[in-house]
């Protein structure tokens, strides 16, 4: 998982996020003291009090950011407000799209507070050339050249951009940066949100939440024979007193904000599954399966957006919202067929971890539609099934009274699978 810090102005807010809230009682004195002690007398006359920004990590450390002039200041203190580090930086730059991709590419600057330790990215497609060894590869029949950046946690890069879609539709795109690199070039699990435009303006400016990006690393994730978990149920007799549930889960990419969207490239594409259940009073048998593509998510394109594809074992997957049905003997055989028949092909667009799901959930009578979203990079005519389309559906059925539905902003986790039987 990565950790994103939401830190952008006012505006913005209102399109990425729910919730507002503001900086607590004392936030400005606590900064100001810190940069009367470490900022230059001419650096401490431009810092702007008025465009603070906060954020609160779960660790309980506390994040600041404020204007200084073009420039930006960064804070980081400890769950007792005792200063630990800071950063002045500027970036500059823009977002484009790039063989399907939106991605960033730019410029940015840091030092720390007393102007020393400088450090300069050349950031090219949301990778800082300066921190990772790279090769330039030629472009198959196309006689252009594109780099491979080589790093420890390649799964998200340093500037990654996604998107939130208005309940209105159409896209926004926002750009994010490792927020922690910013300081000491360490942990790339949090990040910071670039805004382009800050807040303040004399008032209090937003106080930043805090959210958890799900990553879903398909190439980590080993291939099952899904005929082998499915003839396990034969172990289970059937009767009058056997029953026969489907269950389709979600898992947002973004804990509790089904409205923001993740490139499906960025390896944070949120995740559907579903999981069989055929039990009696004396025991029974639970199986979760996910379709994934057999490589990184990174490999999509949208000049090759077909990729092979696997089935998964997914007991213990995380959810944030969950829908059962009860069916009989021949539907429940109907969902087990439509597992065992996945489709070879895994498309972003056109069939994915959503569809999947669905497909095996409508096979056993589930009767399920959901709206289709526009997937950032990826958009196809009408939209496409994703895992937030499944979460607001199901958010809708338990609004109306839906049995069997469940949604959490927080995670739960599906039980373990059997797993496979020879």
């Amino acid at each position: 998982m990565k950790r994103i810090i939401l830190l952008v102005s006012g505006l913005l807010l209102l399109g990425a996020c729910h919730k507002n809230a503001y900086p607590v009682a004392g936030d400005g004195e606590i900064v100001q003291r810190i940069l009367q002690r470490e900022l230059s007398a001419a650096d401490m006359n431009v810092a702007d009090i008025s465009t603070l920004q906060s954020a609160t990590l779960r660790s309980g450390h506390h994040i600041y950011r404020l204007r200084m002039g073009k420039e930006n200041i960064v804070l980081e203190t400890d769950g007792t407000n005792q200063f630990l580090k800071g950063a002045i930086y500027t970036i500059t730059g823009s977002i484009a799209k790039n063989n399907g991709h939106t991605t960033y590419s730019g410029v940015f600057d840091r030092s720390d507070l007393s102007r020393k330790n400088a450090v300069h990215w050349s950031i090219d497609k949301g990778f800082a050339k300066e921190l990772h060894s790279f090769t330039t590869v030629a472009t198959n029949g196309t006689g252009q050249q594109h780099v491979n950046y080589e790093c420890a946690d390649c799964t998200l890069p340093e500037v990654t951009v996604s998107a939130s879609y208005p309940k209105s539709g159409g896209i926004d795109w926002f750009t994010w940066m490792s927020l922690l690199s910013m300081f000491d070039m360490g942990s790339q699990n949090d990040y910071i949100a670039v805004d382009w435009v800050f807040g303040g303006g004399g008032g209090s400016s937003p106080s930043a939440p805090v959210i958890t990006i799900d990553q879903e690393n398909a190439e980590n994730k080993d291939k099952i024979e899904p005929k082998k978990y499915t003839d396990c149920f034969g172990s289970i007799p059937d009767g009058s007193t056997t029953l026969y549930t489907v269950t389709i889960s979600t898992d947002l990419p973004t804990d509790g904000h089904p409205e923001i969207f993740y490139n499906w490239s960025d390896g944070s594409p949120g995740h559907a599954f579903i999981e069989l259940n055929k039990s009696t009073p004396y025991g029974g048998v639970s199986q979760d399966f996910g379709f994934y593509p057999t490589s990184s998510y990174k490999l999509i394109t949208l000049d090759n957006i077909n990729l092979a594809s696997k089935v998964v074992d997914d007991g213990g997957h995380e959810y944030q919202a969950r829908y059962t049905i009860s069916v009989s003997a021949a539907q429940f055989q109907a969902a087990v067929n439509a597992v065992n028949s996945a489709r070879d092909t895994y498309n972003v667009g056109n069939y994915n971890c959503t569809d999947f799901a669905l497909g095996v959930f409508n096979a056993a009578g589930g009767g399920l539609t959901i709206p289709r979203h526009s997937i950032p990079g990826f958009e196809v005519d009408g939209g496409s099934n994703t895992p937030q389309g499944l979460y607001e559906k199901i958010q809708s059925l338990k609004n109306n009274g839906a049995a069997n539905t469940s949604t959490t902003n927080n995670k739960e986790y599906a039980g373990s699978s059997k797993g496979p039987c020879d």
